[in-house]
């Protein structure tokens, strides 16, 4: 999921430097997919390396190359590039991290331990709301798409960001929403089906 997601990261990143004439945005772009791609391919298609992951100092490595790019492509608004790119940045990283910010969020007010795992990443509420775990990186990736593809339709034809700004928190909320609905309903299922079973 990590290296697909950073995959179109990068991809899109590449697209909007070339299409700009970004140069070093699209060689740092071109490099990052010159690694996820090839990764990718090996983890899905060779059995020895199903296990493998990226660790945390690929993680960091790849969290820095997607930060330079995110705050290079901003830097670039209005000068090489259309006013509004921090709307299309925002569009890419924008299921990630507003993810790691609920999670945080939750994590704080419930009182938890910041670095204690629990299933309340959005793959693992995926799959409490019944999607199969094969399928839920697709799931995410689709997600992921809708917002890189609303922002940058809606940058590109210069519409007002601000309404722009408004629609993706009501998409994130609206979407956040269903699912936690569709999660207490599967497993009020469940659990009353286990309530027949015991008794």
């Amino acid at each position: 999921l990590g290296a697909g997601l950073t995959t179109i990261m990068g991809g899109i990143f590449f697209c909007v430097s070339l299409n700009f004439d970004f140069l070093l945005g699209t060689i740092v772009s071109a490099a990052l997919l010159g690694i996820t791609i090839p990764y990718s391919i090996l983890k899905r298609f060779f059995p020895k390396w199903k296990k493998t992951i990226i660790g945390n100092a690929g993680s960091y490595t790849i969290g820095y190359v997607l930060s330079y790019l995110t705050l290079s492509l901003i830097k670039q608004s209005g000068k090489t590039m259309p006013e509004g790119m921090l709307m299309v940045v925002m569009g890419v990283v924008m299921v990630p991290m507003l993810d790691i910010l609920r999670v945080i969020h939750k994590r704080v007010r419930e009182g938890r331990a910041m670095l204690v795992p629990d299933r309340n990443l959005l793959q693992h509420r995926f799959v409490r709301m019944g999607i199969k775990p094969a399928l839920t990186p697709l799931s995410i990736i689709v997600l992921f798409l809708l917002f890189a593809c609303v922002n940058m339709v809606w940058v590109m034809n210069k519409y007002d960001l601000s309404v722009l700004a408004l629609i993706d928190i009501l998409l994130w909320v609206g979407i956040q929403t269903s699912i936690t609905y569709l999660i207490h309903r599967r497993e009020e299922k469940i659990h009353r089906k286990e309530w027949k079973l015991r008794h």
